[in-house]
């Protein structure tokens, strides 16, 4: 299954992709939330209330793989930051939730649930504030990007190695004088093309999908770009039948890579 939402409605939308049939499921308490799939749980995570951030996580249970039922119920722990449309990834052992907006400003700050004790940890924060920016883990890695940052639509994307990410301090701390002499968790890579376009990993590359040369609908692309790690460049490597910013993109089973959503020039 393939779970997609915008995060500015309430809807949630389910793809099989064996009966290529979508479904509609329960409205999301609150909008602005981050979705992903957390102990085999369809999970909203941060959200806004009453045009605040929260730290709240939701979750829709399931009676049996794909029926679920009609309510979304507070089941994990809440984040240590209120927080909403952050970047979200998820390992064998951990989510990890970075960057979003909260408290009237955009975060740059990490942290990390441990899916088996639901124990929250903050770790190394990002080098900027990232707002409705997209995730992947490609390899050992993740990257973060696309989205907002405090000058508006960025072009800006993040790397670093999962495993340092998990065992690293925040930066608050890690970077005081005389606390620690490693090196940065995080490291910016080469900026994208384009504006506000979505990364994921398909067949093991870092792939850019859709954008925009000026952040505007108008001016959307319908590129396909692969991030080449030994030249630290970006190349066309396709492109959509449709120009899009701020899409969505996964990986089905049978490895095909589905994009759909997001703005178009023509707003269809």
């Amino acid at each position: 299954m393939v779970y997609c939402a915008d995060g500015f409605s309430c809807e949630v939308l389910m793809f099989n992709s064996r009966t290529w049939q979508w479904t509609i499921l329960p409205e999301c308490p609150k909008r602005f939330f981050s979705i992903a799939v957390v102990n085999g749980q369809l999970t909203a995570i941060g959200r806004k209330q009453s045009y605040k951030a929260t730290n709240t996580l939701f979750s829709l249970p399931q009676d049996r793989p794909g029926i679920f039922q009609q309510k979304w119920i507070e089941q994990f722990p809440p984040m240590t930051y209120c927080r909403s449309s952050p970047a979200v990834a998820t390992t064998n052992t951990s989510l990890i939730v970075a960057g979003g907006w909260g408290l009237d400003m955009q975060k740059a700050s990490v942290e990390v649930m441990d899916i088996q004790t639901l124990q929250w940890s903050t770790v190394a924060s990002l080098p900027l504030p990232f707002n409705q920016a997209t995730a992947t883990i490609c390899g050992d890695r993740l990257y973060i990007g696309g989205g907002f940052s405090t000058d508006g639509s960025t072009k800006s994307v993040v790397m670093c190695e999962v495993k340092d990410l998990l065992q690293s301090q925040p930066q608050s701390l890690a970077t005081r004088p005389g606390l620690s002499s490693s090196p940065p968790v995080w490291k910016e890579v080469a900026p994208l093309p384009v504006f506000v376009s979505s990364l994921v990993t398909f067949q093991g590359q870092l792939l850019a999908v859709g954008g925009s040369t000026t952040g505007r609908d108008a001016d959307s692309t319908s590129d396909v770009m692969q991030y080449d790690v030994t030249t630290n460049s970006w190349k066309v490597v396709s492109q959509m039948k449709v120009k899009r910013r701020r899409c969505f993109a996964a990986v089905l089973p049978n490895n095909t890579l589905m994009v759909c959503g997001g703005h178009t020039p023509d707003r269809t």
